[in-house]
């Protein structure tokens, strides 16, 4: 399987094969997925009714299924750059790594969905991504809102791994970062991105279980 890689530079990026890459030019981007136009629709997630739709019940969630989290409230963050300069963990919880989510659909099979949760830091190489994915050159595209709602109760800038917990017929397949995989403790936001939750990897593992996902 594919996996992310770092490269001598630092950059972060996704290998189909899970060897380095060899063929990019240095310095090459690579290509990024399109996106449909611009929707300004509100969807209304609370008429799918989701069992996590809130901070609160992602808390709640957690701390029956004997989950360990800490969670910081903080201002809403609607970029990457925003996440990292606001959200900040202390203590115990300092080396929490925070996470980016992607979610994606093939242009000629729109029930294809993926959830992608990397490292804030990690540059993901789509056309890696494409490879692995088999989904071919330029069909992949940033899923529409109503399927944000449908499948994983979010609105837009809240997307996140608890989500999946949303998804019970398991129509938008997750892929995570190894970085996350590997990391002590990983934040993600609680369906709401003026809150961050961090917990364990043996958190994430339960949260796979739970969510009864073996991708």
């Amino acid at each position: 399987p594919g996996q992310f890689l770092v490269d001598k530079t630092g950059r972060t990026y996704w290998s189909a094969s899970g060897k380095p890459e060899t063929s990019a030019k240095k310095g090459q981007q690579a290509p990024k997925a399109k996106e449909e136009a611009k929707d300004d629709k509100v969807v209304d997630v609370s008429q799918f009714n989701h069992k996590l739709c809130s901070v609160e019940t992602v808390e709640q969630y957690l701390k029956e299924n004997g989950i360990d989290f800490k969670t910081l409230r903080h201002e809403v963050t609607m970029t990457n750059q925003a996440m990292i300069d606001t959200v900040k963990f202390e203590g115990a919880y300092k080396n929490t790594v925070l996470a980016k989510q992607l979610f994606l659909y093939e242009k000629k099979k729109k029930e294809n969905m993926w959830l992608i949760s990397a490292d804030v830091a990690t540059e993901v190489d789509m056309k890696g991504l494409q490879k692995y994915l088999k989904v071919g050159s330029g069909n992949l595209r940033g899923a529409d809102l109503e399927s944000l709602g449908k499948y994983l109760g979010c609105i837009k800038g809240n997307v996140n791994y608890f989500s999946m917990i949303n998804d019970v017929e398991k129509k938008v397949k997750v892929i995570l970062d190894k970085k996350l995989f590997d990391a002590e403790r990983v934040s993600f936001h609680p369906m709401d991105n003026t809150g961050s939750i961090s917990i364990s990897h043996e958190g994430i593992l339960k949260l796979k279980e739970l969510a009864g996902r073996d991708d």
